[in-house]
């Protein structure tokens, strides 16, 4: 349960992040910096998604962090900020990392336990 509030939080706390306008745009050369930030919290909110509703399959995990990475891309347009293919890209991208590495560290603990599990009797 605390891991899918985490989620919620962590979801909106991004959502407001992307949308807050921003008077002055920055100079280009933060725009690979910006891509780096928009890969690093979707790869967080993949982690945060596969952890904390770790029956839904990775592959559809994706597509919704891709789509939602689109919604939030256009939206963005809504409070005169950019929407660009690169930061989407590094939406998908990061957020099936995330989504990679959580299902990896799930897959590792669940062969730890069934390893520390004593043998059942047949």
């Amino acid at each position: 349960m605390k891991l899918k509030i985490a989620l919620a939080l962590y979801w909106v706390a991004c959502y407001t992040a992307t949308h807050t306008p921003i008077e002055i745009p920055p100079p280009i050369q933060y725009r690979f910096t910006d891509t780096v930030a928009h890969f690093g919290m979707y790869g967080l909110l993949g982690l945060l998604f596969a952890l904390a509703l770790p029956h839904v399959d990775w592959r559809k995990g994706a597509a919704i962090l891709a789509a939602y990475g689109a919604f939030d891309e256009l939206t963005q347009l809504l409070v005169n900020r950019n929407c660009t293919f690169s930061d989407w890209a590094a939406d998908a991208a990061g957020g099936a990392l995330g989504l990679w590495i959580a299902k990896l560290l799930i897959s590792r603990r669940f062969a730890a336990d069934r390893a520390k599990a004593p043998p059942r009797a047949h």
